[in-house]
């Protein structure tokens, strides 16, 4: 508490040495939140003044006719979370943005610095938290407001050459930074690591630096085939996504990474920059709890039927219709958490499984086969295409199906479709009632609220994680129309 109030005296108690005024926005659904964070905040530091605003979609507008210094956001909102706010809002906007949540932040940070969030903090309502919150605002301005001075004294003339020129500054940074880096020159061979690198590997200078990156023994053998593709990607200029590998240290440790790798032209120099940081401690955690939910569930699932047998050993000793509608009511109850788990289950192994080439018509013939459908034709159009997917698109198809028969109406129809060439489209449709128009926009969330977890919500995040997108199109009264945008198998 006392250094939380010696920060904050450095930093607030004479603004008019560093910054006179502030202008945050604020950006939540809850609206009560919205109003007690901004009593707070300006009553704490009356020279900071909050915008608050409920919807994420309003931001964009609100930042065209208004300058603000910093954004704090909610992460879980209606419409758009905080993450892809920030993406969204940094494209075209120089300002730090914080994330200010109630969820782990832990679990956010990764993904966090990816979208150019410059910090996450734990939601508190307290004169301590929200002091160090104002603290960390001031010191982001700070650093924004001195940034933004050398990017007007350096932007070049179209004249210049914008390609990147080495410096002392430049290399100061490579050699504090926390993550391993590495130059290789266009023949593979490694021309420069930080001490950083040095410490990731086990390795030494004399053992790094001129060797071809294949041979130094960090990476694994039989993965070579794949930095090679990824060499010759970044070499016709294709962009490579972060990705994971397994590397052995120097002792002979195994540890897991993530690394980025970019081309870069350094004043006519060309060469490969690969930034790796070690993951291994969350790779292990992860393994942990992936075990410890699987058991969990396990064990929840084995309650849950023991409580279902003693309700329907109760249900026939019950002799009033009051009575017999609480057993209902607590069957459903019992069913919820039972989708609940198995929502968990599949959120848990999407993208775990390595993808591979999956027939279309197999994984919806397995789909509907677990449904009794003899009053319903089904119509099968996606013979012999392929998609690269995992196992998780038979639950797409289950769910759809699922959604069909529970919120349909009396059906009698459901058919799978494909249209287009290389931009593919998978339509799934019955005829039942459809989707209202003004629902639409709902059948895709997570209520978190009120505690509903909608099938479709997880056919959204499966389908996103294979890169593709999902829209429904049908018209109410005529049958839902879901089209999943995908890419054909080579």
């Amino acid at each position: 508490m006392e250094q939380v109030e010696e920060e904050y005296s450095t930093i607030i108690a004479k603004p008019k040495k560093r910054i006179d005024t502030i202008t945050i926005l604020h950006v939540d659904d809850d609206e009560s939140f919205l109003h007690l964070f901004k009593k707070f905040i300006e009553s704490i530091s009356p020279y900071i003044t909050v915008h608050s605003v409920n919807s994420p979609k309003k931001v964009q507008q609100i930042l065209k006719n208004q300058h603000f210094d910093c954004i704090i956001s909610d992460y879980m909102m209606p419409d758009m979370n905080g993450l892809e706010l920030a993406k969204y809002t940094l494209t075209e906007n120089m300002i730090p943005f914080i994330i200010y949540t109630s969820m782990e932040v832990e679990n956010l940070s990764q993904e966090a610095i990816e979208a150019g969030v410059d910090c996450c903090l734990s939601k508190k309502l307290d004169v301590e938290s929200i002091k160090t919150l104002i603290c960390k605002v001031t010191t982001l301005i700070e650093v924004n407001r001195i940034d933004e001075l050398k990017l007007n004294n350096y932007l070049p003339t179209k004249s210049e050459d914008l390609s990147i020129k080495p410096s002392s500054l430049y290399k100061s940074l490579i050699s504090l930074a926390p993550d391993g880096i590495l130059t290789i020159d266009l023949k593979g061979f490694i021309t420069s690591a930080n001490p950083a690198y040095y410490k990731l590997s086990g390795f030494t200078e004399k053992e790094i630096l001129n060797k071809h990156f294949s041979k130094i023994g960090v990476l694994n053998i039989r993965d070579i085939p794949e930095y090679l593709k990824i060499f010759s990607a970044l070499l016709r200029g294709e962009k490579i996504p972060l990705f994971e590998f397994q590397f052995t240290r120097k002792d002979g440790v195994k540890r897991w990474a993530d690394a980025r790798c970019v081309y870069l032209n350094m004043n006519g120099n060309r060469m490969i920059m690969a930034i790796a940081r070690d993951i291994t401690d969350r790779k292990n955690a992860e393994e942990k709890l992936k075990v410890v939910g699987k058991f969990t569930r396990h064990d929840v699932r084995n309650q849950l039927n023991i409580i279902g047998g003693y309700l329907s050993l109760l249900y026939q000793r019950l002799g009033d219709e009051v009575s017999k509608e609480y057993y209902e009511e607590m069957m459903k109850s019992c069913n919820r958490i039972g989708t609940i788990l198995e929502f968990a289950r599949d959120f848990e192994q999407m993208g775990i499984e390595e993808k591979k080439p999956i027939n279309i018509s197999e994984s919806f013939s397995v789909a509907f086969s677990a449904f009794n459908l003899r009053d319903v034709k089904v119509e099968d159009r996606c013979q012999g295409v392929t998609v690269h997917a995992d196992s998780l698109l038979n639950r797409i198809f289950y769910n759809l199906i699922d959604n069909s028969i529970s919120h349909g109406g009396k059906i009698s129809r459901i058919s799978l479709r494909l249209e287009g060439e290389r931009t593919l489209k998978i339509i799934y449709e019955d005829n039942g009632v459809g989707i209202p128009y003004n629902k639409k926009k709902e059948i895709f969330k997570y209520d978190l609220n009120k505690g509903r977890i909608h099938s479709l919500h997880l056919i959204k995040n499966v389908v996103e994680s294979y890169g593709w997108t999902i829209t429904e199109e049908g018209k109410p009264g005529s049958g839902v129309k879901f089209i999943i945008s995908t890419q054909l198998e080579e």
